[in-house]
């Protein structure tokens, strides 16, 4: 019969999952990137929790290097670039310190502040994120989500 109906939309290309450290926590369960209390607000503190799915880990890693979670840019506190800057999640706005870059091994490295690496802070069930120098540290070791 004419017209043919139209073809669904092709999946998208862009990988949504957890970002999760390659260093167990306590509980031998892997940590997740995620957003303190799940929030969309923008300024939220980014942590590091226990991998158990939902929302405010579901990461999306975008072609341009931002890594979004609940709409929000993984980012620094502030757009800080210094050792030891908090992350936040904050409004997409194109901003340096909001792209990341793979570094050695599983490294993430922010273009903002001259390639510090996202760090947990321990591994502790809702350890704080920062920025950190790189090393071989497994603190500093995150799997992007992949297609």
């Amino acid at each position: 019969m004419w017209p043919l109906p139209s073809a669904p939309a092709p999946a998208s290309l862009v990988p949504t999952g957890p970002v999760f450290s390659t260093a167990n926590s306590s509980s031998t369960q892997p940590l997740c990137v995620s957003v303190a209390g799940n929030s969309h607000t923008s300024g939220a503190a980014g942590q590091a929790a226990t991998c158990i799915g939902g929302s405010g880990m579901a990461a999306t890693a975008e072609p341009n290097g931002n890594i979004e979670i609940n709409g929000l840019c993984l980012d620094t506190a502030g757009e800080a670039t210094a050792s030891g800057t908090p992350i936040a999640l904050n409004t997409c706005s194109g901003s340096a310190t909001q792209v990341w870059t793979r570094g050695t091994g599983y490294q993430l490295r922010n273009s903002g502040a001259g390639g510090l690496c996202l760090a947990e802070t321990s591994a502790a069930n809702g350890a704080a994120l920062d920025i950190t120098t790189c090393s071989a540290a497994t603190t500093e070791q995150w799997r992007l989500p992949v297609m």
